[in-house]
């Protein structure tokens, strides 16, 4: 049963990959037309050694030679001009069909929602981007267009043995072909079952060999590389072991194919024997049906082995198959609101829940336009989570949140984006220059506006001393910089992008005092009229921003400037004195 449903799940697959094909449907077309031309050449060539058996050997009309030959140069050239032109159609809409797929999946990626990473290794959607869709290529340039050719060849050839009007022939190919058809049908539930099991493996391979080279240092300081070998390799024997036995058992195909046509031979040359004795059929004619028939069971044949070869892609294609099926996490309105965001921030009732779990609730807050604010509390009590929401990678699971009165599910993500920036805990930083790296906030900014947000980050100063300035190209991940220099590098990243709205996940954590006290002056100064909002466990920064937000158990439970907090003695009170919220 289940087997039966996974091949339904396959036949969907591949409709899906070909609806990516109607595009290029004209070349298509041509390409099915001129393969129909081929075939159809290939299929005369018989007739022509039936001719010059029958008419030149055994009669000796040696006078039609030359209008054989003539036919034979015609029908090759015929076939040489319609191949080039068929691998001309078949690479174009075989290129475009996988461009056309890479492009879907790779835009998917923007849209199916920060939860989707969350939760799912990065080597898996890598694989996806790279191994699935490179399958879907193969599915199309080796299985689609060999479909097309096999088809044509197994139907013009029954065709014209079909012609012979010899009940014996027709029947030996039918009987042989319908227990070649059912033994394949057996055999093939053993192959889906372990192209599944090698599918998963694979994935599983990819998985962890893209682990293994992005925890290279942690491997190196732990002293694991022997463990990281045998985590690899063992998946990747488990793949190899469950690829022999796929081959072992599509073997056995092979061979009853090859059982079934020998026999389909010896009956036919029996009988043939037989008529050719009794005058009923002409040698020539004897050897045409023979090439007829080996065409037949060729096309079979391959038609078999293209069917376990073609499911093994499916295979891989389901991944992406999947992928673009899933429901982005959230939802776009119709007619979205595309205005730009004053800075006014309202939450009524908000709670979030992550995998069924409570990580806000009940949060109701005003946050006028220009405030700065701090999201105070202790690890792990959905500060970030309260930022994320801000910015719409997630929708809030109770309650609305307003901008400018407007709730934030009416806005375009564009316009969210635009005008609400935030600078994660982590920071990211691509292997390019850092001016590239910078730009990244603004596309479109000078060179000079560059340099001027590098320096109210207190970033320009370390910039400057790098080898080649503001055109150092950054390792990975910008690990060759500090901590703190990345921080500035993020922040610098925000200024430019100058959004109305500023949120900042623990920017100050890595900076030393000197720069966390520039960095505050800049926001009070440079971001005066955005509203900003700060999650922090730095005392500095808290008794620097004139409103405060604890928030405990994913609710804010105090509200008010540092002085007033503190001397009423609550929350914020006790995070300083058990040293959660500390001075540096």
């Amino acid at each position: 049963m289940i087997v039966d449903k996974n091949r339904t799940k396959l036949c969907k697959i591949y409709c899906w990959c070909l609806s990516y094909l109607k595009k290029y449907a004209v070349f298509v077309y041509i390409y099915i037309l001129l393969r129909f031309v081929y075939e159809m050449c290939n299929i005369l060539i018989p007739q022509i050694i039936r001719e010059f058996i029958d008419r030149v050997l055994a009669n000796q009309e040696y006078g039609a030679v030359r209008n054989l030959a003539l036919m034979t140069i015609c029908i090759v050239i015929t076939m040489i001009v319609s191949y080039i032109i068929t691998k001309y159609m078949d690479l174009v809409f075989v290129e475009k069909g996988t461009r056309a797929v890479q492009c879907d999946v790779f835009d998917k990626t923007r849209i199916v929602g920060f939860k989707h990473f969350e939760n799912t290794p990065r080597g898996e959607t890598l694989g996806i981007l790279a191994n699935n869709v490179i399958s879907i290529y193969f599915l199309f340039l080796l299985y689609v267009t060999q479909t097309v050719s096999l088809v044509l060849s197994f139907i013009l050839s029954f065709t014209m043995i079909v012609r012979t009007k010899n009940l014996i022939f027709i029947l030996t190919l039918i009987i042989s072909s319908i227990c070649i058809i059912v033994i394949n049908t057996i055999t093939s539930r053993r192959v889906d079952k372990l192209g599944i099991r090698q599918a998963e493996a694979g994935l599983e391979y990819n998985r962890r060999a893209y682990d293994s080279i992005e925890s290279i240092n942690e491997i190196h300081a732990f002293g694991v590389e022997n463990w990281n070998i045998k985590r690899v390799l063992s998946s990747f024997s488990l793949f190899k072991m469950l690829n022999i036995k796929l081959q072992f058992v599509n073997s056995i195909r092979s061979y009853v194919v090859v059982f079934f046509k020998s026999i389909a031979i010896i009956v036919y040359f029996l009988i043939s024997i037989k008529l050719i004795r009794n005058n009923a059929m002409s040698i020539g004619n004897t050897v045409a049906t023979f090439i007829y028939y080996n065409m037949f069971f060729t096309s079979l044949s391959q038609f078999c082995k293209m069917i376990y070869k073609q499911n093994k892609l499916l295979y891989d294609a389901e991944k992406p198959y999947e992928f673009m099926k899933m429901e982005p996490d959230i939802k776009i309105c119709t007619h979205p609101v595309k205005k730009n965001i004053a800075g006014l921030i309202t939450l009524e009732n908000v709670g979030f829940s992550y995998n069924k779990e409570k990580i806000l609730n009940n949060i109701s807050v005003r946050i006028e336009k220009g405030e700065k604010v701090a999201l105070v509390g202790a690890s792990g009590e959905g500060k970030s989570t309260l930022l994320k929401l801000l910015i719409r990678c997630y929708d809030c699971t109770e309650g609305t949140i307003y901008f400018d009165k407007t709730p934030i599910n009416r806005y375009s993500l564009s316009s969210i984006r635009d005008s609400v920036g935030i600078v994660f805990q982590e920071t990211f930083l691509f292997s390019m220059s850092v001016m590239d790296n910078l730009r990244f906030g603004n596309p479109k900014a000078t060179e000079k506006e560059i340099i001027e947000a590098a320096k109210l980050a207190r970033a320009h100063e370390f910039i400057s001393a790098l080898p080649q300035s503001y055109n150092t190209v950054l390792g990975d991940k910008g690990n060759t910089l500090s901590g703190g220099q990345q921080q500035r590098l993020s922040i610098a990243r925000i200024i430019l992008k100058n959004p109305q709205i500023l949120l900042l996940d623990e920017v100050t954590s890595d900076l030393d005092y000197i720069n966390e006290k520039h960095i505050l002056k800049t926001i009070k100064t440079a971001m005066k009229e955005k509203t900003v909002i700060m999650t922090t466990h730095r005392l500095s920064v808290i008794k620097n921003t004139e409103r405060i937000l604890v928030i405990q158990n994913g609710t804010i439970v105090e509200d008010g400037d540092y002085e007033t907090l503190i001397n009423k003695k609550g929350n914020l009170y006790k995070l300083v004195s058990k040293g959660i919220v500390k001075d540096d």
